[in-house]
C-alpha cells in the first residue's frame, strides 16, 4: 500500500485495495510527479496516479464511547456491567472492582461507520501506564484486579483518516478485600502499638518484679543465715547423754528452732520450739525467742517458760505465736514442761517400749499471765527422749493423706535402741518416704537425748 505522512500531526495514514489502490507491490524507481501535481507509482497492476487535491479525506471527528466493563471473578464467573459514557458524559462516571474481582475487560468504540475497519484506538489508565497504548482495532483493554486506590481509564478512537476523538473516562475504584481495607489496616496498625506497648510494659513490670524478687531472694538468704547463725550447729558435749538434732524448712526462712543452755549448776536445758506460720514473722519471733532465752535466769522449766511468755506477749507480733517445749537434765533427772508443743516420746531401753509424754500448755503470746506446768521423770543408760515439731506427724503424701503421730511413735519404738543420730536418720527416713519427693509444708525439726 501507500502511506501519507502528515508532517504538522507526525502521524501516517495508510491506504490499500479498500482505497482504490490496486498495485500492494511497486517496482522499484518506478515513481514521478507529473505536471499537474499528481504522484505515479508503477506496480504488476498498472500505473496508480494520486493526487491530493482531488483526494476526498475524512475530516469527521468520532465519539469515543465506553460501552461495558466485563468482570472475572476468581472462581471464574463473569458480572457485565454496560455503560455508554464518552466525552459528553460526566467525567465522574465510575465503577467498583471489589476483592472478588480477578480481572476486568473495558469495551468501547469509536462512532466512525466509513471504513470502521481502519478505526483506531488508544486508550491508558492514569496512574498506571506512563504512556498511551496503542491498540490499533481492537476495541478493549484489559487490566488485573489492582488491590486498592482509584484510577481514572481514558481512551480516544479515530477514524480510517487519524482524526481522534477527544477522551472519554472512567474512573475505576479498587475496593480491598474488608480485612485489607484502609479502616482494617489503622485497625491492625492501633493494635500492634497497642500489642507493642503490652509487651514493653509487660517487660518493665517483668524486669521490675525480677530485680524485686531478687531483692527479696537475697534479703530471706540473709535473714536465712541470720537464723541459722541462732541455732547450734553441733551438739552439746554433756557427760553421760548424746545428743542429735535435725531442721528442714519449709521456706528460706523457717519457724522452728531448738537450742541448748548449759548451767553453771551442771544441768543443760534442752528447747524446741516451733512459731505459727513461717517467713520472716515466724523468723522474727524465733530471734525474740532466742533473746528471750539468753536474758533467762533458768530456774525451773515451768517458771522460765512463764517469763518467756510475759516477754513475747509485751512485744506483741499480732497473731504470731510460739510454741514451745523445755527440758531440764541434770544427772539421770529430766523435768520436761510445754506451751502448745507436740508430745515428746521416751523410748525405755529395758523394755523397749515407747510412751508419750504430753504436757498441756498454750502457746507463748497467746496470753499474758499463763501458767505452765511440767513433769518429772528419770532416764537409765540406753534410754532416748524425742522431742519434735509439728511438722513430721502433719507431713502429707502425694495423696493428700498426713503421716500421723502414731507412726512417729511406732518408729521411735521400733529404732529407739540405736544411737541419737540413729534415730534421727530413722524419722528422717519415715518422713521423706512418706512424702515420696512433695516438698513438706511446715517446718520439721527433731532433737534426741539419748542415755548413754
Amino acid at each position: 500500500g501507500i502511506s501519507f505522512y502528515d508532517q504538522s500531526a507526525s502521524t501516517f495514514s495508510n491506504y490499500g485495495f479498500d482505497d482504490g489502490i490496486f498495485n500492494i507491490d511497486f517496482h522499484s524507481k518506478s515513481s514521478a510527479q507529473a505536471s499537474d501535481g499528481s504522484f505515479l507509482f508503477g506496480g504488476p497492476e498498472g500505473l496508480t496516479v494520486i493526487n491530493l487535491e482531488k483526494m476526498n479525506f475524512n475530516n469527521y471527528q468520532p465519539k469515543c464511547v465506553i460501552t461495558k466493563v466485563i468482570k472475572t471473578t476468581f472462581d471464574d464467573q463473569i458480572e457485565t456491567d454496560y455503560l455508554m459514557i464518552s466525552d459528553m458524559i460526566n467525567e465522574r462516571s465510575q465503577i467498583n472492582i471489589n476483592s472478588s474481582i480477578k480481572s476486568f475487560t473495558i469495551n468501547f468504540v469509536a462512532l466512525n461507520y466509513y471504513k470502521s475497519s481502519s478505526n483506531n484506538y488508544r486508550y491508558k489508565l492514569q496512574n498506571l501506564d506512563k504512556d498511551w497504548v496503542y491498540s490499533k482495532g481492537l476495541r478493549f483493554a484489559n487490566y488485573n484486579n489492582l488491590g486498592r486506590g482509584s484510577f481514572r481509564f481514558e481512551v480516544q478512537g479515530s477514524n480510517n483518516d487519524n482524526i481522534w476523538s477527544n477522551s472519554s473516562f472512567l474512573n475505576i475504584k479498587f475496593i480491598p478485600h474488608p480485612l485489607l481495607s484502609n479502616t482494617a489496616i489503622f485497625v491492625y496498625l492501633i493494635l500492634v502499638v497497642f500489642g507493642i506497648y503490652l509487651f514493653i510494659r509487660y517487660r518493665t513490670q517483668k524486669q521490675k518484679k525480677e530485680m524485686e524478687d531478687k531483692r527479696k531472694t537475697e534479703e530471706l538468704e540473709q535473714a536465712r543465715d541470720f537464723q541459722m547463725s541462732l541455732i547450734p550447729q553441733a551438739a552439746p558435749d554433756y557427760p553421760g547423754y548424746e545428743f542429735a538434732f535435725f531442721m528442714k524448712t519449709s521456706t528460706e526462712v523457717g519457724g522452728d528452732y531448738y537450742d541448748f543452755f548449759p548451767q553453771k549448776d551442771g544441768s543443760i536445758y534442752v528447747v524446741v520450739g516451733d512459731a505459727t506460720g513461717h517467713g520472716l514473722n515466724a523468723g522474727m519471733m524465733v530471734s525474740i525467742t532466742k533473746a528471750g532465752l539468753y536474758a533467762s535466769d533458768f530456774s525451773k522449766p515451768s517458771i522460765t517458760t512463764s517469763r518467756l511468755n510475759q516477754t513475747i506477749k509485751s512485744i506483741d507480733l499480732g497473731t504470731t505465736r510460739m510454741s514451745l517445749n523445755m527440758t531440764r537434765i541434770k544427772g539421770d533427772s529430766l523435768e520436761f514442761t510445754s506451751a502448745g508443743m507436740p508430745p515428746g516420746y521416751l523410748f525405755n531401753c529395758n523394755n523397749s517400749t515407747s510412751e508419750e509424754l504430753l504436757v498441756p500448755g498454750l502457746p507463748l503470746g497467746s496470753m499474758k499471765n499463763l501458767k505452765f506446768q511440767s513433769e518429772s521423770f528419770k532416764m537409765n543408760k540406753g534410754d532416748a527422749f524425742v522431742l519434735i515439731s509439728d511438722g513430721l506427724p502433719e507431713c502429707e503424701n502425694p495423696k493428700g493423706d498426713m503421716l500421723d503421730y502414731q507412726k512417729v511413735e511406732d518408729c521411735v519404738k521400733k529404732n529407739g535402741d540405736k544411737s541419737a543420730q540413729g534415730i534421727i536418720d530413722s524419722l528422717v527416713n519415715l518422713g521423706e518416704n512418706w512424702m515420696d519427693g512433695r516438698m513438706n509444708d511446715d517446718d520439721i525439726t527433731l532433737v534426741v537425748i539419748k542415755k548413754t
